[in-house]
C-alpha cells in the first residue's frame, strides 16, 4: 500500500476543535502522478466558500485556496512586509524565502497610523482579469457596509471615519461610548422595539429551529418530550411557562415578552452575557444619530476618509491611533471586484464601490461559487464533494498538484478513510483513542508506519468549560454578583481537575491553558512572564489559594478571608435533576 499523508492535529486546551494550518495543496500521496487528484477528508461544508462570507473553518479552506491575501506570514507568524522583492527569515535553522501579494509600510504618528499597501503589478485572478487596488478598494468596502453579516470585523477597526460612514452622518463621532450606554440604560420606545425585533427574536428564533432537531439528545439529562418543551425549559424567563398546544410564534413571541427590554437576560441564557452589545450599542448609535440629524446636526458620508487609493496598484488606510491587531484585520484575501461587484457600480472619484451600499445581497448570492487569486480554481460543489484544479495564472505558479477534491467525511471515518485509501489526507481530532487507533493500523505501536504518516501540529484555538448562567445561580437572578461568585466557586473546583480529565481523553494531544487565547498565538502569555498565574488559583482578595507547603490533607480546609462571608445565605443551583443546598457563601464553596 502507498503511505498516505494523515494531519492529526495536537489539541490545546481543555476542549478544543481541529484545523488544519497548513498549505494542502503541497502535499501529495506518495506514487501518484500530477494528474491524480489529492483528495482531503473534511468535516461538513457550509457552502459560503467566498474569503467574504465563509463561516466554518472547512469553507475558510476552500476560500484561502482559491483566493490570495494582501499579504502573508512567515512560519511563525510574523508578517512579511516586502511581499513583492521577498524575504528570508530562518527557521529552525533553515533558511526560508517569503514573497506575497504586496509591499506593506507601517507609520505610527503621535495621534495615527499609516498603513501602505503597494500591490504586485502583474497579478491576476484565475479567470485572467489583472488585480489592482480597485479590487483591495471594493473588498474593504463590503466588508464596512451596514448589510454585511459574515465573520469578519474589519469594520470594527479604529479607521479614521469609519464609524460616520457606517451610520451615515458626521455627527457619529460625537457620540460617545457613555451616550450609547445611558441610551441602552433608558431605552427610548424605538431603540426597545428595535432591540425586540433585530436581536431578542432573531435569537430565540433560531435557538427554536435548533431546539427542534436537538431535543432529542438531552431528552434523558433534562426529561423532555419534544422540541418546544426543551426550547421552553432553556429560555422561558417564567419557569411556570407552558408551551403546550401553541405555536411557534406564539412561544416564540409569548418568551421574547418575558424578556421585555432585557436582551442582556437573554444574553445570559444564550450562554454569553456579552452577545447582544455590539448590535445593541448599534442600534443606539443609530437611534442617537437619528435624534441629532433632526435637530439639524450632521451631514451624510459618502465614503470612508480613513481608506485612499493613491494609485492604481496603492492603497493607505489610515487609523485613530496604533492597536496592534489593527494590521491583521486589514490583511483580507482581496476579492475580485468585476466578479462579486457590478463593474457599472465602481466609480471611486464619485464614491461609488461597485455594490449598492447597504444591499450586499449580489456579492452575497456568489458564495458558493468563488473566484479568486489564489493557487487553485474552484469547479464545482456536487456530492459533498468540492473539485478544484490548479490556477494556471497564479503568480507564483501553477502548484503541482493539479486537481484536489476536498471531501466531507464525518471525524469519526477520517482515519479508516485514509487506511481504505479513501481519501489521502485529513485532520482527525487529537485523541488517546485515535493515536491508538493510528498505531493498531501501522502495526507498529507508532504514529509514523508504512501506511498512515502522522504530521502532528498545535491548533491554532483552545475549549473551555462552559456554565449555563440560567440554570446555575442564586435566587433566579443570573447576572448577580452571588451568582457570579456561585459560578467562580464551581470553576475554581473544576479547574484543579482539568489535567486530570485532559489526560484522560487527550493524553498528549492536548495542554491545560490558563489563558483564554492558544499557546500558539504570538500573544499567549507564558509560564516566564513575570504576572503568569494559573486559572481561578487565588481568592477574593489576590491570596493563593494553593502553596508550596500545601497537601492533599490541607488543600480545601483553609478558612475563607473575605469579609463578604460575615453573612451566610442559603443557595440552590440545579445541575439536570440534581439540586446542591448550602449555607456557606457561594465564594468559600471551593474552599
Amino acid at each position: 500500500m502507498n503511505k498516505k499523508k494523515l494531519m492529526a492535529l495536537l489539541l490545546t486546551g481543555v476542549m478544543a476543535a481541529s484545523t488544519v494550518s497548513v498549505p494542502v495543496f503541497a502535499e501529495e500521496a506518495e506514487g501518484g502522478s500530477s494528474d491524480t487528484p489529492l483528495v482531503i477528508g473534511q468535516t461538513n461544508f457550509s457552502e459560503k466558500f467566498s474569503g467574504l462570507f465563509h463561516e466554518a473553518v472547512p469553507d475558510q479552506q476552500i476560500a484561502e485556496n482559491v483566493g490570495e491575501y494582501l499579504f502573508g506570514s512567515d512560519r511563525t507568524g510574523a508578517i512579511i512586509y516586502n511581499g513583492i522583492e521577498g524575504e528570508t527569515h530562518e527557521y529552525n535553522g533553515t533558511d526560508y524565502t517569503y514573497t506575497g501579494l504586496s509591499d506593506v509600510t507601517v507609520t505610527e504618528g503621535e495621534d495615527e497610523t499609516v498603513y501602505n499597501f503597494k500591490l504586485r503589478e502583474g497579478v491576476t485572478f484565475s479567470d485572467g482579469e489583472p488585480l489592482t487596488a480597485d479590487d483591495l478598494i471594493f473588498t474593504y468596502y463590503v466588508l464596512s457596509d451596514t448589510d454585511y453579516d459574515g465573520n469578519a470585523t474589519f469594520y470594527s477597526t479604529n479607521i479614521k471615519g469609519m464609524k460616520n460612514y457606517r451610520l451615515n452622518s458626521t455627527a457619529a463621532d460625537s457620540i460617545t461610548d457613555e451616550d450609547v450606554a445611558n441610551t441602552l440604560a433608558d431605552m427610548p420606545d424605538e431603540v426597545a422595539a428595535r432591540v425586540k425585533d433585530e436581536l431578542i427574536v432573531p435569537l430565540l428564533t433560531s435557538e427554536y429551529e435548533w431546539a427542534q432537531t436537538a431535543w432529542e439528545d438531552y431528552a434523558d439529562a433534562y426529561g423532555v418530550t419534544n422540541g418546544d418543551e426543551f426550547f421552553g425549559m432553556l429560555y422561558a424567563a417564567d419557569e411556570n411557562y407552558s408551551v403546550d398546544g401553541k405555536d411557534q410564534d406564539t412561544i416564540i413571541n409569548e418568551i421574547a415578552d418575558q424578556y421585555g427590554k432585557d436582551y442582556l437576560a437573554l444574553a445570559a441564557a444564550y450562554g454569553d452575557e456579552a452577545y447582544f452589545d455590539e448590535d445593541a450599542a448599534t442600534i443606539a448609535s443609530e437611534y442617537l444619530v437619528e435624534q441629532k440629524t433632526a435637530a439639524g446636526e450632521g451631514e451624510e458620508v459618502a465614503n470612508i476618509e480613513g481608506i485612499k487609493k493613491l494609485g492604481d496598484y496603492e492603497v493607505e488606510v489610515t487609523t485613530d491611533g496604533f492597536e496592534a491587531t489593527t494590521i491583521y484585520q486589514l490583511g483580507v484575501i482581496v476579492e475580485p471586484m468585476h466578479y462579486y461587484g457590478d463593474a457599472s457600480l465602481y466609480d471611486y472619484d464619485n464614491n461609488q464601490f461597485g455594490f449598492t451600499r447597504g444591499d450586499l445581497s449580489a456579492v452575497r448570492d456568489k458564495s458558493n461559487q468563488p473566484l479568486g487569486a489564489g493557487p487553485y480554481k474552484f469547479v464545482k460543489y456536487e456530492n459533498k464533494t468540492v473539485y478544484m484544479e490548479a490556477n494556471e495564472n497564479y503568480y507564483k505558479g501553477a502548484p503541482k498538484t493539479k486537481y484536489l477534491q476536498w471531501r466531507e467525511t464525518s471525524d469519526a471515518d477520517k482515519i479508516a478513510g485514509v487506511e481504505q485509501g479513501t481519501i489521502d489526507l485529513s485532520d482527525p481530532s487529537g485523541s488517546k483513542s485515535a493515536f491508538d487507533q493510528i498505531k493498531s493500523i501501522n502495526g507498529n505501536d507508532e504514529l509514523n508506519g508504512d501506511k498512515i504518516i502522522v504530521n502532528a501540529t498545535d491548533n491554532l484555538g483552545y475549549g473551555y468549560i462552559g456554565l449555563n448562567a440560567n440554570t446555575i445561580n442564586v435566587g433566579g437572578e443570573p447576572g448577580s454578583d452571588a451568582s457570579k461568585n456561585l459560578r467562580k466557586a464551581l470553576t475554581t473546583v473544576l479547574a484543579v481537575y482539568r489535567d486530570v480529565a485532559i489526560d484522560s481523553y487527550y493524553g498528549d494531544a492536548a495542554s491545560v491553558i490558563n489563558y483564554p487565547i492558544s499557546n500558539t498565538s504570538w500573544a499567549a502569555p507564558q509560564k516566564s512572564d513575570a504576572d503568569y498565574q494559573v486559572a481561578y488559583s487565588v481568592d477574593v482578595d489576590g491570596n493563593p489559594l494553593y502553596t508550596d507547603d500545601m497537601t492533599e490533607n490541607t488543600a480545601g480546609k483553609r478558612d475563607c478571608r473575605s469579609a463578604s462571608c460575615s453573612e451566610p445565605t442559603l443557595w440552590k443551583i440545579r445541575l439536570h435533576t440534581v439540586y446542591l443546598l448550602g449555607t456557606k457563601c457561594p465564594l468559600c464553596f471551593s474552599l
